[in-house]
């Protein structure tokens, strides 16, 4: 599975971080960022190895989910790139949420769609279409009062997974470049709840 973090294992450059996530670093440990290796980082972005057979992607979340609106959101935040994201039945990829609260670590993960933690079916540098399903937390982020742009910025940073990005570290004097930077609240921090330029860079040099 590839999972973004609540926050990271020290408090480094956070100027915002509320008492309840900060609260919930102590007893949250971190996990491994990534379950396969990474491309070598290139352009300020790093890729997955993997990527859609096609620019237009279809995405899938039934509206009784309470994440429905969310991931529609979240979808339309990573518009205007070659990528073309659209909502169908007949998708690539699931959204939807679950309660899982504080016995894991993330706020959403992109995993094998029916699974807890398998990485999505790669073959041949191509994700399997219907295979994955990109999850939100539901209960943890409601635990930890994450507004809804919040929860939006979550779920663009798992479609950015879903397109084939891979987590991005890097930083300007200690502020997270990019929407793919792994953890919650340094994004939040410094105002990242959509792709930023390296993550479009990235998104468009896949499609």
């Amino acid at each position: 599975m590839i999972d973004t973090q609540v926050a990271p294992p020290t408090l480094v450059c956070m100027k915002a971080v509320s008492k309840k996530i900060a609260s919930a670093i102590m007893i949250i440990m971190t996990l491994s960022l990534m379950s396969f290796p990474c491309a070598p980082q290139a352009n300020a972005y790093s890729t997955l190895g993997c990527v859609w057979d096609t620019k237009n992607i279809k995405y899938y979340s039934p509206s009784p989910l309470s994440s429905s609106p969310v991931w529609a959101n979240a979808a339309g935040r990573w518009s205007g790139l070659d990528p073309k994201l659209a909502s169908s039945s007949s998708y690539h990829f699931y959204g939807t949420n679950e309660n899982r609260g504080n016995t894991v670590s993330w706020s959403g993960v992109t995993r094998k769609k029916g699974t807890t933690q398998s990485v999505p079916e790669c073959s041949n540098g191509k994700w399997k279409k219907g295979g994955m399903e990109v999850v939100l937390n539901w209960s943890l982020m409601s635990s930890l009062n994450y507004t809804t742009q919040q929860r939006q910025g979550v779920a663009a940073h798992e479609i950015g997974h879903a397109l084939g990005l891979a987590h991005n570290t890097g930083t300007t004097t200690g502020e997270p470049n990019a929407l793919m930077y792994p953890y919650d609240a340094r994004r939040f921090d410094w105002g990242i709840f959509g792709p930023k330029k390296d993550d479009k860079n990235g998104a468009n040099a896949l499609y």
